[in-house]
C-alpha cells in the first residue's frame, strides 16, 4: 500500500492549494487510472511566531548577534536567506514554511546539535534569549 502525506492550505472557501504540487502529482502518477484512493484531511498547527522569531533572530541571527550562526566567522559573508537555504540543503528540507511545531522544533534541534559539533558553538536556548 502506497502512503504519503502532503500539506495544503485553504486559500478561500472550498479552494485547496497543495504546497508541494509537483510531488503530489508525481505521487498520483504512480497509480493506475480508476484506482480508488482515500483522502484524509486534518488540521495542522504550524510553527509558532515564537519559534520563527527564535530561528531568524537567534539561530540565523546577524554578525552582531552573539551566539548566532552569522556571528561565527565560518558563516560570515552569508546573507540570512543564503544561510537559511544552505541549512535546508544540509538537512534535506524542501521548505520550513508549512512545518508543524513538532517538525520545526526537530529541525531547530538538529541545527543546534550540528552547530555544536561542526562549528564548536553554543546557540542559546529560547528561554536564555
Amino acid at each position: 500500500m502506497k502512503l504519503k502525506s502532503f500539506r495544503a492550505v485553504i486559500d478561500e472557501p472550498y479552494k485547496l492549494r497543495i504546497l508541494n504540487r509537483e510531488g503530489f502529482d508525481r505521487f498520483l502518477g504512480e497509480f493506475d487510472v480508476d484506482t480508488m484512493l482515500e483522502i484524509e484531511v486534518k488540521e495542522v498547527v504550524n510553527r509558532t511566531q515564537m519559534q520563527n522569531s527564535y530561528y531568524w533572530g537567534q539561530i540565523i541571527g546577524s554578525p552582531s548577534k552573539e551566539g548566532s550562526l552569522l556571528s561565527n566567522e565560518m558563516f560570515q559573508g552569508y546573507t540570512k536567506q543564503e544561510l537559511h537555504e544552505a541549512l535546508k540543503d544540509k538537512f534535506e528540507v524542501k521548505s520550513t514554511m508549512g512545518m508543524s511545531q513538532e517538525d520545526f522544533t526537530e529541525y531547530i534541534n538538529k541545527i543546534i546539535r550540528w552547530a555544536a559539533e561542526f562549528a564548536d558553538m553554543y546557540i542559546k536556548e529560547p528561554e536564555d534569549v
